[in-house]
């Protein structure tokens, strides 16, 4: 797992279809708390270095993240830690 301080540095090298986890600014933080493949998100193609894209786990609809939201950590997981993640 490769963990990028804010948003903003992660968009410096990302790759559509990496699956990433938020941080997020709530009392549980996202990434040392992630269980479920639905707690991932996956990078969609429209992203760019300026904006991140992304559809949740099995999701169709794509969301794209706020500019105010970039000061969180994002986690970019490899293949085969989502794939011990449970369903």
């Amino acid at each position: 797992m490769k963990i990028y301080e804010t948003v903003d540095e992660y968009l410096q090298h990302f790759k559509v279809n990496d699956i990433i986890v938020f941080a997020g600014y709530g009392i549980i933080d996202g990434i040392k708390s992630i269980e479920y493949k639905y707690d991932t998100v996956k990078v969609h193609l429209n992203t760019t270095k300026d904006k991140i894209v992304f559809t949740n786990y099995r999701g169709r609809k794509t969301f794209t993240l706020g500019a105010n939201y970039y000061d969180q950590q994002v986690a970019v997981l490899t293949e085969k830690e989502f794939n011990n993640l449970k369903s």
